[in-house]
């Protein structure tokens, strides 16, 4: 191979990299709003079926339960995907990037760096999908287990008054 293939096939590997990226990327966006509108569901059935029963069980305690499994399998999910992006792009790409004249990825860093740095208008300092979803994730958590403690609470202090009492 003479230098000039070894640029074009330097060049498609790059490429096909960046897209397989956008791929994971994608895939992630997908795999979030599906968690997403899971747990609005699950939130929903929470509601709509109060006071009913399945198999002896109240039906919040049931919805709520799967929610909170859910909730947390998302959290998860989000941490993996954090991961593994991170190390794509930081690892992989700008690994490829070094040996190569331009450098978009590491010049897009840069500037995002430095929007990052400005007050106002592009004031990003806080801003991070991964960490907005994790959040969205434990307070989903939250919810459920203060749905779950709403729920049962009521019933245990009954439980303990007639063991205490006698009733």
């Amino acid at each position: 191979m003479d230098i000039k293939e070894n640029i074009n096939a330097a060049i498609e590997q790059y490429r096909l990299y960046i897209d397989s990226k956008e791929k994971f990327i994608d895939r992630n966006f997908a795999t979030n709003k599906f968690f997403l509108v899971f747990n609005a569901l699950m939130f929903l059935c929470v509601y709509l079926t109060e006071g009913m029963e399945v198999h002896g069980l109240d039906s919040i305690l049931i919805f709520s339960i799967i929610g909170m499994i859910t909730s947390f399998l998302w959290w998860s999910n989000a941490n993996v995907y954090d991961i593994l992006i991170h190390a794509k792009l930081k690892n992989v790409i700008d690994s490829m990037e070094s040996q190569m004249p331009i450098q978009p990825h590491i010049l897009e860093q840069e500037a995002f760096q430095s929007l990052r740095k400005k007050k106002g208008k592009y004031d990003l300092r806080n801003v991070s999908y991964s960490g907005g979803q994790k959040v969205l994730a434990i307070t989903m958590i939250v919810a459920y287990f203060m749905i779950i403690f709403i729920e049962i609470s009521p019933k245990i202090f009954d439980y303990i008054l007639q063991i205490q009492f006698g009733g």
